[in-house]
Order: structure tokens, then sequence, then C-alpha cells
């Protein structure tokens, strides 16, 4: 396993023990390990920082599905779908809406320092 690939594991495993989340959580599979996240945790931080962030009103929690990977060696993309358009299929690739409002957005997280560093909201046509 490359070096970078066994920091980022050890790196998501100091930083999150893996938990059941509240909401469905999914991993976009591309890469050969699956991530260790506590996703109540993560889940927590992320709608802290939405709070933060945005002024549009969103749907409840609950109903969102997020679909996630890393990006780089340091970086978790986030994608939030709250109707996940009956795809079957989740953990291939993301599911990209056009529009739809805050009923879709993406949030990158940087697991090294721990907190969020970009959110965006799906326009409205």
């Amino acid at each position: 396993m490359p070096k970078i690939m066994k920091n980022i594991l050890f790196s998501l495993t100091i930083l999150f023990s893996p938990f059941a989340a509240a909401s469905n959580w999914v991993q976009v599979n591309d890469s050969a390990t699956p991530l260790n996240v506590n996703l109540n945790s993560l889940e927590q931080k992320l709608w802290s920082f939405v709070a933060t962030q945005s002024k549009v009103k969103f749907q409840p929690k609950d109903t969102y599905t997020f679909q996630y990977k890393t990006i780089n060696d340091s970086e978790l993309y986030i994608n939030a779908l709250c109707n996940t358009h009956g795809a079957s299929d989740l953990m291939s690739e993301f599911i990209v809406v056009d529009d739809g409002g805050s009923c879709y957005f993406q949030a990158t997280y940087n697991f090294k320092t721990g907190a969020f560093v970009k959110l965006e909201v799906n326009g409205e046509a």
C-alpha cells in the first residue's frame, strides 16, 4: 500500500471511530480500502458548518443521503441529496443534480485540520 494511502487511513482511523450515523451515509468506492469515519460526529460538524455558511432553509436533516470519498491526501468530499431519484447504486459514482436548491449540496472536509473548508448549495431553476 502506498505511504500516502497509509497516512490517510491512519489519520482517519485516529480522528474518527466507526459508529452508525443517524442519516444514510454511503462511501463512493473508488478506493480499495473503506474509510473508518465516525459519521455521527461528521454529520454534526457538517450541519454546524452549513448553519454558519448559508442562510438557505434546508430540508429536514433525516431526509438526506450523504455520499462521500477522499479527494486527496487530506480532504473528504461529501455530496448531500434529499432525493436520490431512485438510484440503486450510490456506491459507484456521485449523483449529480442540476438545480434543486438546498435539497442538494456539496461540502469538503479537511480531516487533517478537523474543519469543513467549502460548501456549495445547488441553485434553483
